[in-house]
């Protein structure tokens, strides 16, 4: 915790920056952690207020903008708003002993006695019992103390749960994306233009193998494609349709490059593929899919 900060560099986002740096006060703590908190999809906010001196007999309490403070607010179904303040206890002890202290006469400048109504209207705005009431516990100070502990404990646990679990979301991003372009048309012919037909229906075949073996449809050692074909469609309500069995037969016994393929040919092809993937996703049991198919696939037909 520390106010000689440097501003960040424009080009540089606000929150990374403050992570890799690790020095800020209260401000960049309290961004830091909404923006976290949000993009674990809990609901947060960043509120912005003041540091209430603590007094048992004072009626009346002058706050300047040294008593300024920020922090973070989650949403709790059936609690409501709960503070969470991310700021070093260290640091927010020091803040309060400097929010105690009295200023005395001579350190209040006439002109701001003079300007005080039109200064401390907006924080009159704010009910003193309500802003008293989030910032002491009715156990007194003691009580506040250690509430705000153990909420600063439960800030510090998902910071870490969201640090820990970041390469994770990548991984899922990283799934989605192999998902997604699977079977898009343009992406197909992207991978087409940069290699040939015929090894662009084998990387396919590779991936058409994986999907069947999942369904406990291997081809057996030695068994030729028109074998596994014909074995398949012989006991499966779900044929494989002819298309496969002649461009396979085609590229791995005739022409490896697929140069006589035609374009219709391809399209019936990839057509076939598309269709099995939908298929596997409405026949393997929901948890299996997501673990064999979804988030890891033995073969694709991505780039290698």
């Amino acid at each position: 915790y520390t106010l000689n900060v440097e501003i960040p560099p424009a080009d540089r986002d606000f929150v990374t920056y403050f992570l890799e740096t690790g020095e800020g006060y209260c401000t960049y703590f309290a961004t830091t952690l909404t923006v976290l908190l949000r993009s674990a999809g809990i609901p947060a906010r960043y509120v912005e207020g003041f540091l209430v001196p603590q007094s048992d007999t004072a009626s009346r309490r002058e706050l300047r903008g040294e008593n300024g403070h920020a922090w973070t607010e989650v949403w709790f179904d059936g609690l409501g708003w709960v503070p969470l303040d991310a700021t070093p206890s260290s640091a927010l002890d020091q803040m309060e002993k400097i929010a105690g202290e009295d200023p005395g006469e001579e350190t209040v400048p006439t002109e701001v006695i003079t300007e005080a109504p039109e200064t401390l209207a907006p924080t009159e705005a704010i009910p003193e019992k309500d802003h008293t009431q989030a910032t002491e516990p009715p156990q007194g100070a003691e009580a506040g103390s250690s509430f705000r502990q153990v909420l600063l404990s439960i800030a510090k646990l998902c910071f870490y749960i969201l640090l820990f679990s970041f390469p994770v979301c990548l991984f899922i991003l990283w799934r989605c994306l192999v998902y997604k372009q699977r079977h898009k048309p343009e992406y197909l012919q992207k991978e087409l233009e940069e290699s040939s037909a015929g090894e662009l229906i084998s990387r396919i075949d590779l991936d058409l193998q994986a999907m069947w073996k999942l369904e406990d449809k291997s081809r057996n050692y030695g068994e030729t494609i028109r074998e596994f074909v014909g074995r398949m469609n012989a006991k499966d309500k779900n044929k494989i349709d002819q298309i496969y069995l002649d461009l396979t037969e085609r590229i791995y016994y005739d022409d490896p490059d697929g140069q006589i393929i035609s374009r219709e040919e391809l399209e019936a092809f990839l057509d076939f593929y598309a269709g099995e993937e939908r298929r596997l996703k409405e026949d393997l049991p929901r948890k299996r899919w997501i673990m064999k198919r979804f988030l890891w696939s033995e073969y694709h037909p991505l780039p290698r």
